[in-house]
């Protein structure tokens, strides 16, 4: 954990030190050296060995560096391997899309106006092969963000709102390896250092705002022949799925969030989803069986009950007399 005293730390490194030596001590301890050669020019010795040195002496107290590593280690499923997730999911929700079920979604969203791509479930009932369609529109969205970066004045929770100073220090950490990353790709597209492969869920949840906003603003060309309202139901359910239904990680309800984001790839939840439909099948058989035995101790009542038969018998006078 953060102590008081660790975030007084970082933030004097992060905000007081030169940015010319405490961003590339950041990004270079944690991600360039995946990328780097082994022998380094003469004229780049010098100014490696300083940042090195620099680095060496704040990583004994510097717990921002091991929540750098955190962030590149620890946080998995990455962010490419979520999109594929999710694209698998969205072509075999597509491909099991009966007319009538898209109908009915039809139905639905054009009465009540509040229903529009931001809440919808995507499917792809226009597109005449689903599973092609999920990845271009998966391609889209990861190159998208490759090549968002998260503006050096953003604060809170990447929409906006306030948060405490140990999450703002989290926040600007994952900021300076996020552009990091993205400035890497843009120099040198061979190295393979893209946010998607290098960062998780973690951090997508800061920089996922920016990259929406960039493809609401058309910053982004859809794929071609995508019905526009499909694809971006697509980026917009992406994007509520970063989190767990009401963000409780054991929903009694069925969550796709984690057939994309758990570390198992989505079986606890499948399992959990077979035990909740097996015991409401129990108890609907249950309910069954129980108005079944109502109905049936009902008629043989009716019949054994003299009190509630419908027949009078009357005594007939006596004639003889």
């Amino acid at each position: 954990s953060i102590t008081s005293h660790d975030r007084s730390t970082v933030s004097h490194q992060l905000y007081f030190c030169s940015k010319a030596i405490a961003i590339p001590i950041i990004f270079n301890q944690i991600i360039a050296p995946q990328s780097q050669p082994e022998m380094l020019p003469k004229a780049d010795e010098f100014q490696a060995r300083a940042e090195a040195a620099t680095a060496r002496a704040l990583s004994a107290s510097n717990p921002a560096e091991a929540l750098g590593k955190s962030l590149t280690e620890a946080d998995i499923p990455k962010i490419f391997d979520g999109a594929k997730s999710f694209a698998a999911l969205v072509a075999a929700r597509s491909l099991c899309t009966t007319d009538a079920d898209a109908a009915a979604a039809a139905a639905v969203a054009s009465s009540a106006p509040s229903s529009t791509a931001e809440a919808n479930r995507c499917t792809f009932h226009k597109a005449s092969d689903p599973t092609r369609t999920s990845l271009l529109c998966a391609r889209s969205l990861l190159m998208e963000i490759n090549s968002t970066e998260i503006p050096e004045a953003a604060s809170g929770d990447g929409a906006g709102a306030k948060v405490s100073e140990e999450q703002q220090l989290e926040n600007d950490v994952i900021r300076v390896v996020w552009n990091g990353c993205v400035n890497k790709s843009k120099e040198d597209k061979a190295s393979g250092i893209k946010p998607s492969k290098a960062l998780g869920r973690r951090s997508l949840l800061l920089a996922y705002p920016h990259v929406l906003e960039r493809i609401k603003r058309g910053d982004v060309s859809l794929p071609a022949g995508v019905d526009t309202d499909e694809a971006m139901a697509f980026f917009y359910e992406f994007g509520r799925l970063l989190k767990p239904k009401d963000g409780n990680d054991k929903t009694e309800e069925d969550d796709d969030h984690f057939l994309i984001w758990s570390l198992d790839g989505g079986a606890a939840e499948l399992n959990r989803r077979r035990q909740r439909r097996t015991q409401r099948g129990k108890e609907a058989a249950a309910t069954a069986e129980a108005e079944a035995k109502a109905k049936i101790a009902s008629a043989l009542g009716s019949v054994t009950d003299p009190s509630a038969s419908s027949v009078t018998i009357e005594e007939l006078p006596d004639d003889t007399t």
